[in-house]
């Protein structure tokens, strides 16, 4: 069966059963999306999802890569951050207070619940820890990616070259961590549309295979 459309014609293998004519076309796809994941900037740059706020090859924007030596940071290049002198705090353990969340810049300082120590300051999360070992790149949003199921059944008969049956669409579509709300699936549920055909056969090709 070959259905044309305006710009385009697909080919679809089939069966014949009791008179009637039945083909199914499936076909995937896979995209992400760059949509902003909690406050990040997450971006398309070259057919890929970047974070302009972490990538270094990205930062700031497309393109825009960080020189050797440095690192992206909150959409900024900035040196990479090196240890301040260690200290110890009322323990035998040598401490960097630049990064150590119980000792922040001071022994004794400890960052509250949820913060990150970054250059001697609290941080409010792992991603804006410019300058400290904990700082995580992937707490700064990641790109979500998509997929899109679609199929397309038509049955029909043929008598004296009139041709008449039905056709139905669906397309499904599901979403891959991370970043996928929990009602993904509600709010995105199967399209489906159903109708009749009706047409008159302009050429009929029948094949044989040997078994």
């Amino acid at each position: 069966l070959v259905l044309v459309g305006s710009s385009t014609s697909t080919g679809y293998e089939g069966t014949l059963t009791a008179g009637t004519y039945s083909f199914t076309g499936v076909s995937e796809s896979f995209t992400k999306s760059c949509a902003s994941v909690t406050g990040a900037t997450v971006v398309e740059c070259n057919g890929a999802c970047v974070n302009t706020r972490s990538d270094p090859l990205n930062c700031g924007g497309c393109g825009d890569a960080c020189a050797a030596g440095q690192a992206c940071r909150l959409g900024t290049c900035i040196a990479m951050c090196t240890a301040s002198p260690p200290t110890t705090c009322g323990a035998a353990t040598m401490i960097d207070t630049n990064s150590n969340n119980m000792h922040c810049g001071f022994c004794n300082n400890a960052c509250a619940a949820g913060e990150v120590c970054s250059a001697g300051v609290c941080a409010d999360s792992a991603c804006s820890a410019g300058c400290s070992a904990q700082y995580d790149r992937a707490a700064c949003g990641q790109p979500r990616e998509f997929s899109r199921k679609g199929e397309t059944k038509v049955d029909f008969t043929v008598t004296k070259g009139q041709l008449k049956g039905t056709f139905s669409t669906s397309t499904t579509y599901a979403c891959k961590d991370p970043g996928c709300p929990s009602d993904f699936s509600g709010r995105c549920p199967t399209c489906a549309q159903t109708g009749m055909i009706t047409g008159t056969e302009v050429t009929n090709v029948t094949e044989f295979e040997p078994r």
